[in-house]
């Protein structure tokens, strides 16, 4: 069978679809590939580059051959981006050719305006209006920078097959905009960001996975494998480093991820006792302590130099207690010698990209003595951290990360005890309200275990996340990404000099479970909080005027000059609370002759060793509650001016001094039962024991008799209800959240409790005029706000001290495709409005909305501008902006005239 091909199609590659039809029904079919050549033809399409910056001119040449005499043509060439938006154009005259002759052609496009990292350059060779041929070549943007907003990643792989470039399209449509872990072109071709998982650090020896050839640690091997000061490790990693950089920075990459689920060490080894890493301790002593004198009075040691000195096991400190300092000092330069390498890797990549951000996901989820976390350090580091969802460590994370850190809260998605709607929409606020500024999802890959069955299509349990998130995208998220949250002047002190004082005092409970008791011990009392470090406290932080409480959660070890500082904080009026032995060690956690804070408390401590005893609290202040369930308590501490309103067995508890403007409580026992009683607090279940009750009113009455007061009145409180809190200048915002009553994986096996929807009453502490962000709806000018609640349903609303009267746009009528969109937004009615947050959208002539002509701006002093760049391509015709205040909901649309540029 012959088919006649078209005089007039170009040159090039094409398929030939066939159809047989009988009787006007389809027989048969068939495709076969189809050259067609002519007598011009582009013979080589060559870009300068492979990549671009945005700024710069895309250059390169064409060569045109011709088989008969050409004159007259011109090769007409286009950039066009992921999302085939034509950015820019221009026509540049072939010169003339005899016959069988090639000649080159030098173009250079200026910079357009794209919005995609993948471009195409599109080239015709055109004579007469003819075109004789086309070619394409791709190329990409190394510097499209990633809006500042809510992030949505996912964990999908980017090995390159025939659905892949439909799957990642379907992805971008979900609202994703990151994917992570290896690369491929294919994510940027559908304009995906690109994450790289660009290494792995861990110790081979203990990681949970498995590695064939390496041989499992005993207890006698104390050297990391591979060793992170190792030179010839370093090397290798430098150069993979590197080498990922250059191939993703081509891609606009950004952040860099040095690996999921990275661990100094998986378990309780010590490590690591290698030459280069017992050298570098020393450097570390010699910073420390100045002198070899001064070390040796600190350690009760006889060393003639630093560097004779070598580092000590747990098991040698429990046969002699006099190397506990020594010890705890090399766990603390472990600790410095984690977060070296990621500085170590920061450096290195941005030897290629000066402006990378380096971090870890999944990572130092624990708190113990042995995986070499501190938090405050790390997160002085780390520009990204996808962590793992927990009770403190996320807010440790938060707290600690610096500006324009990229952050995670917790992993979600297709996990098997997760997969629920109630679940999914849930974790969505729950990530928000804590501080994440970005969403990662595991996995994304098509299969059973995923967000995505085999069909490409999403699990009905995850399509309840993307419609919560993609409401977030539209405004939400960038809300509270630019408000503070509320602390209430509470701030909780971190202490990993303590967190190695703990695992060196074994009767009592391990500093992990009293940090992950405190936390949602917080939440559950209606209180927010923020985290605070040792070197904060040293530096000041106590004595700037926005904290009024500090917590001491099992604090046994701090240096003289966090003592001072307390002290200063307590006399000027402040309040200290502490659980258990405070500061009777100090840094290096070397017990003093009394301790540091005894005076403050009004307490005399046994500072080398408790006697622990367990038994329930009587107390005898009513103030306090009647009674708190069976804990440790130190039975060795004595009350001087203290006064104890309660008894741990006959041991004197719940200690009250007053210290010149402050106060100070010591309650001489342990807040760890809150955890125990309460379940599994990862999966959000919320225990109704009599044992959480009685904390939780024992709690709210401690922080009541320093002076925290409620900021809000709930009645009534179903079980599980927390409230979110924040502040952006004189605007406020509440979040309210109910925990699921059961676990994710009872509403993922169908058993779970039915939620059950409580109407409530909100009672603020004064009039506001109050909006409910989600409905875009003006509730009234009001104390008191009205609304149900309903577990795993997110609320939000604004408290303005000002009501919205509408908005004001100032936009061209008229602008020409190619050119850019810019507008100015005000606000009207308000004499000094705040900080608000617009989202603004183009509406084509179809009524389309594209994702890629929406922008959360940020509007202050009444006033916000912003942009669209338009395409070359964009439909003529009437285009609408429209612009919606998130907050309060008021909205204004903008018509305007696109006119096609011929």
């Amino acid at each position: 069978m012959t088919f006649p091909v078209p005089a007039k199609v170009p040159a090039g590659e094409y398929y030939a679809d066939l159809w047989v039809k009988d009787g006007g029904k389809v027989a048969a079919f068939g495709s076969c590939f189809v050259q067609v050549t002519g007598d011009a033809a582009i013979a080589a399409l060559d870009l300068d580059k492979k990549d671009f910056r945005i700024d710069e001119k895309v250059s390169g040449k064409v060569a045109v051959t011709s088989k008969k005499a050409l004159d007259g043509a011109v090769l007409k060439i286009q950039q066009r981006d992921g999302f085939g938006r034509v950015v820019a154009r221009i026509e540049v005259p072939v010169p003339a050719l005899a016959d069988n002759a090639k000649q080159e052609v030098l173009f250079e496009l200026q910079p357009g305006t794209p919005v995609a990292i993948v471009q195409d350059l599109d080239v015709e060779l055109v004579k007469s209006g003819e075109v004789l041929d086309r070619k394409s070549t791709p190329f990409s943007l190394s510097n499209l920078p990633a809006k500042d907003d809510i992030r949505f990643l996912a964990w999908v792989s980017a090995a390159p097959s025939y659905p892949a470039y439909h799957f990642y399209g379907e992805l971008y449509d979900a609202g994703f905009d990151t994917q992570y872990t290896g690369f491929g072109e294919v994510a940027p071709m559908r304009n995906l960001r690109h994450l790289p998982y660009a290494t792995r650090f861990i110790d081979t020896k203990t990681d949970w996975y498995p590695h064939p050839s390496i041989p499992s640690r005993d207890k006698d091997d104390h050297v990391r494998a591979p060793c992170l000061t190792d030179p010839e490790y370093l090397a290798k990693e430098d150069k993979k480093l590197t080498d990922y950089a250059k191939k993703a920075g081509a891609f606009s990459s950004i952040e860099y991820s040095m690996g999921d689920e990275c661990h100094f060490v998986a378990g309780h080894s010590e490590l690591c006792f290698s030459p280069t890493c017992v050298a570098a301790f020393h450097t570390f002593l010699a910073a420390e302590f100045g002198t070899v004198e001064a070390m040796n009075k600190e350690y009760g040691s006889t060393y003639a130099s630093f560097d004779q000195v070598q580092p000590v096991t747990l098991s040698d400190v429990r046969k002699d207690a006099k190397l506990g300092p020594l010890w705890v000092d090399f766990r603390r330069h472990m600790e410095s010698n984690w977060v070296n390498i990621y500085q170590w890797s920061t450096d290195v990549i941005r030897k290629v990209q000066p402006t990378a951000k380096v971090g870890y996901e999944g990572s130092n989820t624990e708190i113990n003595s042995f995986g070499a976390a501190d938090f405050y350090k790390l997160m002085k580091v780390l520009r990204v951290n996808g962590t793992y969802d927990g009770a403190f460590v996320p807010y440790a994370v938060m707290n600690f990360a610096q500006p324009g850190t990229l952050l995670g809260l917790g992993w979600y998605g297709g996990y098997n005890e997760s997969r629920c709607a109630e679940y999914q929409r849930y974790i969505a606020w729950r990530h928000l309200f804590r501080g994440a500024n970005s969403y990662w999802v595991w996995t994304v890959d098509p299969g059973s275990g995923s967000t995505t069955a085999p069909d490409l299509t999403l699990y009905d349990f995850f399509k309840a996340n993307i419609k919560e998130v993609n409401e977030i995208q539209r405004g939400c998220g960038k809300l509270l990404m630019n408000a503070k949250r509320d602390d209430d002047g509470i701030a909780v002190l971190y202490s990993p000099s303590s967190v190695h004082t703990s695992t060196m005092t074994p009767d009592l409970p391990q500093m992990e479970k009293a940090l992950n008791s405190l936390a949602p011990l917080l939440e559950d009392t209606g209180n927010q909080f923020r985290v605070v470090s040792y070197a904060q406290v040293e530096n000041g932080v106590l004595g700037k005027g926005d904290i009024r409480v500090l917590i001491l959660p099992y604090v046994q070890a701090m240096s003289p000059k966090e003592a001072q500082e307390i002290l200063a904080f307590v006399t000027n009026g402040g309040a200290v609370i502490a659980d258990l032995r405070p500061a009777v060690a100090d840094q290096h956690g070397k017990p003093g002759d009394k301790g540091m804070l005894d005076d403050l408390f009004g307490v005399t401590q046994t500072c080398a060793a408790p006697k622990v005893e367990e038994n329930p609290i009587a107390i005898q202040d009513a103030a306090f509650g009647q009674s708190f369930p069976k804990t440790v308590a130190d039975v060795t501490l004595t009350v001087t001016t203290g006064q104890a309103k309660a008894t741990a067995g006959a041991a004197p508890a719940l200690i009250v001094n007053s210290h010149g403007k402050g106060k100070a409580i010591l309650l001489n026992f342990s807040l760890s039962p809150y955890v125990g009683a309460r379940g599994e607090w990862n999966q959000s279940v919320v225990s109704t024991s009599e044992d959480d009750v009685k904390i939780r009113i024992f709690f709210k009455a401690v922080l009541a008799s320093v002076g925290v007061e409620e900021k809000l009145a709930i009645a009534p409180t179903p079980l599980g209800l927390r409230s979110y809190r924040f502040r952006q200048g004189a605007l406020e915002y509440l979040g309210l959240l109910q925990e699921l009553p059961e676990s994710s994986r009872a509403y993922t096996t169908g058993e779970g409790k039915p939620l059950v929807s409580t109407p409530l009453t909100v009672t603020l502490r004064r009039k506001y005029y109050v909006y409910d962000v989600r409905t875009g709806k003006y509730v009234g000018h009001t104390d008191k706000i009205e609304t149900p609640v309903t577990p795993a349903e997110g609320k939000l609303f604004a408290l303005l001290p000002y009501k919205l009267k509408n908005l004001g746009i100032e936009a061209p009528k008229k602008i020409r495709s190619g050119e850019t969109l810019a507008f100015e937004v005000t606000l009207k009615g308000v004499d000094k409005p705040g900080t608000h947050i617009l989202h603004a959208a183009l509406i084509s002539p179809q009524g389309q909305e594209f994702r890629y002509y929406t922008d959360n701006v940020v509007a202050e002093g009444g006033k916000a501008k912003g942009s669209f760049p338009l395409a070359l391509n964009d439909a003529p015709g009437k285009w609408t902006l429209r612009i919606r205040d998130v907050a309060t909901g008021a909205d204004e649309d903008k018509t305007f005239t696109v006119e096609e540029v011929k």
